[in-house]
């Protein structure tokens, strides 16, 4: 899980916490869960981001991705 680099070793997640307004259970049903998540994997993908991890839940979705280096090294 480790990225080496020309300097530096090391691992850069961030947790993303997508949530309604008022914490509605919206995501109950198992089609709109499975809608959610492959749209968020559809849009990652799309946007060359990497999930480590996905888990939607009924009021909640979170996802820890590795987040790229933008400069050289």
């Amino acid at each position: 899980m480790y990225k080496h680099n020309k300097t530096s070793v090391g691992n850069n997640l961030k947790h993303i916490q997508i949530m309604t307004k008022y914490c509605y259970k919206v995501l109950n049903q198992s089609k709109l869960k499975s809608f959610c998540r492959i749209a968020i994997e559809e849009a990652c993908k799309r946007h060359k981001i990497q999930i480590e991890i996905i888990e939607v839940l009924e009021e909640h979705v979170h996802i820890i991705v590795v987040q790229r280096n933008f400069f050289f090294c």
